[in-house]
């Protein structure tokens, strides 16, 4: 959590640490790790990497938590564009 904290501010710069996040987001076992980098995500939704991330884990992943909070955030960017 410290760490996606960390790169909160860098994650609209660099290509590097957005895709270190969305490793957070498929991949880390902790579900309050993934809501929290979903979060993180929300400056650079409207990049397509970022988006494609969250379709996936919005329609396949084994936790309803995460399904619904990509979801929201799909849902969410959506609105803004």
């Amino acid at each position: 959590m410290t760490a996606l904290d960390g790169l909160q501010r860098y994650v609209g710069q660099d290509q590097h640490v957005r895709d270190a996040v969305l490793e957070a987001v498929m991949h880390d076992p902790d579900a309050q790790v993934r809501k929290t980098a979903i979060g993180v995500l929300e400056p650079v939704q409207a990049d397509s990497s970022v988006r494609q991330v969250l379709r996936t884990v919005s329609t396949q992943d084994t936790n309803p938590y995460i399904r619904t909070a990509s979801y929201n955030a799909l849902q969410s960017s959506a609105d803004i564009q």
